[in-house]
């Protein structure tokens, strides 16, 4: 037989995707976490000019998989928060973004949790 006459290959057998948090931490990318204070005098002092507290981390140190997803778990800092923002860093920019901004009385702003708290009664 010929080798222009035999069958052509089946082709390789696709792999799944690797979906473990090794993976994720190997595309050159960070997860970003930053979190604005209710009070700039809060910051750090070398933080102060951005407005934010950088909580940034790479998943292969503080991820965890959660119903098939990843997940990163960060300290968070002891002050009370206006709003935080997280997503993920690569190629040079954001590749996507997500902000929360935390309600009056969920942040730690007393004065705005006591005007609810008389409303509400």
């Amino acid at each position: 037989m010929r080798e222009e006459d035999a069958a052509p290959a089946p082709p390789p057998a696709r792999r799944p995707p690797d979906r473990t948090l090794a993976a994720v931490d190997a595309l050159a990318s960070a997860g970003a976490a930053h979190v604005y204070p209710v009070d700039a005098a809060d910051l750090p002092p070398r933080r102060r000019k951005h407005g934010y507290d950088s909580l940034d981390f790479r998943f292969g140190e503080h991820g965890l998989r959660i119903d098939g997803g990843c997940a990163a778990r960060v300290p968070l800092p002891g002050w009370s928060a206006a709003r935080a923002a997280t997503g993920q860093i690569g190629g040079g920019g954001a590749l996507w973004r997500a902000e929360y901004r935390f309600p009056p009385a969920a942040r730690g702003d007393h004065a705005a949790r006591n005007s609810l708290q008389r409303a509400s009664r």
